[in-house]
Parts: structure tokens; C-alpha cells; sequence
């Protein structure tokens, strides 16, 4: 498998480099000075709904819409996390690449009249899609500008390889695997001799966690909740409802245990890797659920923010 795609973009100016991680919950962004992270919700705004500040007046364009093909989107804020688009396929992601790259462009406060390189990352389920993901970001035409970018892609799980080889010492003759939990999907990467030797992917992400659990909140409390909202339950292993604090450390804790009985048998033909390997690294958003739990001694985790672990190895690979 290779490991990244390129377009090019030709221009004798200082090049700004802004790392993009796009992720089927959340898009992570790293630039040299900053980073940072919005949910991937997207919600088309509603042309019939009067807009209004909190010191009254019409509205006639909102600061949190973005124009993109024709039409006025809200992405990552509370407005597009109430019945968002679904985020759950590759086509998401490339149909919104340029509104998803473009957002985390100006929440970095890149100067958009000079060059912009792009580096991001694919699930390898959908890698050999890099060549469609890469020319849909390096063309961005949101707000009626236009940026072009030069865009490299490489693939999730070999990234985060890359990221805990910057902080940690590796023998390079000896078998490392990355799993990487990522929302939506599971990246699994065997590498040796500094090569990815095996990769495979799963539809079976932390989502598959997220899901029983909100069917319980709304069973429970009768309400909705927004994938944004359950995760953070998931984390704090409590809910506040009508001003009163509810434990749900047990209910989450089942959901889990159910969850990683079947986690390796969703991903075939690694348990003889698993065992082989010299460390057995986890990164991505959904490692976080693994904090905790009774894990082999060859088995380790990134640094934290395990989320970041994509975007920060895309920031220190070059090919």
C-alpha cells in the first residue's frame, strides 16, 4: 500500500502548512502555532427560518454559514449537531472536504491570498480514494473565494505510526501494529523494517458504542441527544437531566465490555500480529475508552490527545 498522494501547487511564495485530519465525528486541524478540533456535523441552514441576535434585528447572513455549491451550511456548531447530515460514509467526506478543509483554514487564521499546502489523512478503508479526496480539497470555493491548495494524503493508522515513532525509541527490525479507533471506523497497520507489511479496516469505530448508548439516554429520559452530546456523556460516565446529576458509570461500562468482546473479531487475521509484535500501539479518539481496561504488557497507547494522533503524524511525515 502506499502511503500518501500528492497535487501540487506551483508558486515561489512561503508555502503555510496546515495539517487536517477531516474524521467522520470530528475534523481535527494542526498548523505550526496552533490547533484545534470542531465536529464534523453539517447541517444545510434553513432559508424559511428568521434569524435574530440576542438584541434583536433580522439577520440576513449568519456568521456561523458558510455558502458552498450553491446553498448555506451550518458545520460544527450546536445549529448543525440538531439533525445533521448523516457523517457516516466516505462520500460524506469528499463531498465536504472543501467546506470542512475551509473552516479549519480560517479557524487557523491562515492568510488565504498565500500558498496552502494541505496535508490530511484517509481511513484505509477508503484510501484508494486518495486520488478523488485530494483534488476535492485542493480546490476550495466556499464564500465565494476560491482557494488552491497543493494537498498530501497519507493513511490513518500508518500516521499515527509515524507519530509515536517522534516520541518513542523503535527498533526497526522488530514488528510494531497501530490500531487506530477512530469514530466511524477502525484502521489496523502491521509495520516492520519501517514498511507497512499488513493493513485492513473495519466499519466498526467508537460508534458502534455511541449508538447503544444514546438508544438508552432516550429510552431513559424520553429526550433527544445528539451524537456530540452522547460522547460526552460517554466520557464523564454521567448525565445532568431537569438540574439533577444521574451516574451512568454501570450502563457504560456494559455497553463497553460488550463492545470490546467483539472489537478484534471484527478486524480479521490480526490476532497472530498482536501476539508477534514487539508494542501493540492504540491512538485515535476511541482509545479513550480503552484507558482502563485489562490490556496486554506489549500494548501502549500514543500521546495524548489520542485524537490528534493522525494529524500529528501527518505533520511530521514527509515522503
Amino acid at each position: 500500500m502506499h502511503q500518501h498522494m500528492t497535487t501540487h501547487l506551483n508558486n515561489p511564495q512561503e508555502v503555510q502548512v496546515i495539517c487536517i485530519d477531516p474524521g467522520f465525528g470530528d475534523c481535527k486541524w494542526l498548523t505550526k502555532s496552533k490547533s484545534g478540533k470542531f465536529s464534523t456535523a453539517i447541517k444545510r441552514a434553513d432559508t424559511s427560518v428568521l434569524k435574530f441576535d440576542v438584541k434583536g434585528g433580522d439577520i440576513s447572513l449568519n456568521k456561523d454559514e458558510y455558502l458552498f455549491n450553491g446553498s448555506k451550511w451550518y458545520v460544527g456548531n450546536a445549529i448543525a449537531e440538531m439533525n445533521a447530515l448523516a457523517t457516516r460514509d466516505y462520500s460524506f467526506i469528499e463531498k465536504f472536504a472543501p467546506l470542512i478543509a475551509y473552516k479549519a483554514i480560517t479557524d487557523a487564521r491562515l492568510d488565504i491570498t498565500k500558498p496552502i499546502r494541505i496535508k490530511t489523512c484517509l481511513s484505509i478503508m477508503n484510501y484508494e480514494n486518495k486520488e478523488a479526496f485530494a483534488k476535492a480539497m485542493s480546490t476550495i470555493n466556499v464564500n465565494n473565494q476560491v482557494i488552491n491548495c497543493e494537498v498530501d494524503v497519507i493513511a490513518q493508522g500508518f500516521a499515527s505510526f509515524i507519530d509515536y515513532v517522534v516520541t518513542n525509541d523503535i527498533d526497526s527490525a522488530r514488528m510494531y501494529t497501530v490500531t487506530n479507533i477512530g469514530f466511524n471506523t477502525i484502521d489496523f497497520c502491521v509495520i516492520l523494517g519501517g514498511q507497512v507489511i499488513y493493513s485492513t479496516a473495519s466499519p466498526n469505530g467508537a460508534n458502534e458504542i455511541v449508538k447503544p448508548l444514546r438508544q438508552l439516554l432516550e429510552s431513559k429520559f424520553k429526550l433527544y441527544f445528539n451524537e456530540q452530546e452522547v460522547k460526552q456523556v460517554l466520557l464523564e460516565r454521567q448525565i445532568t437531566v431537569s438540574g439533577k446529576k444521574v451516574d451512568l458509570s454501570e450502563e457504560i461500562f456494559e455497553i463497553k465490555a460488550q463492545y470490546f468482546e467483539t472489537f478484534f473479531y471484527s478486524l480479521p487475521d490480526i490476532r497472530e500480529y498482536l501476539r508477534k509484535a514487539d508494542k501493540n500501539i492504540f491512538a485515535g479518539g476511541g482509545a479513550y475508552f480503552l484507558q482502563g481496561a485489562n490490556l496486554d504488557d506489549n500494548m501502549t497507547f500514543v500521546n495524548q490527545p489520542f485524537e490528534f494522533s493522525d494529524v500529528r503524524g501527518v505533520s511530521s511525515y514527509e515522503q
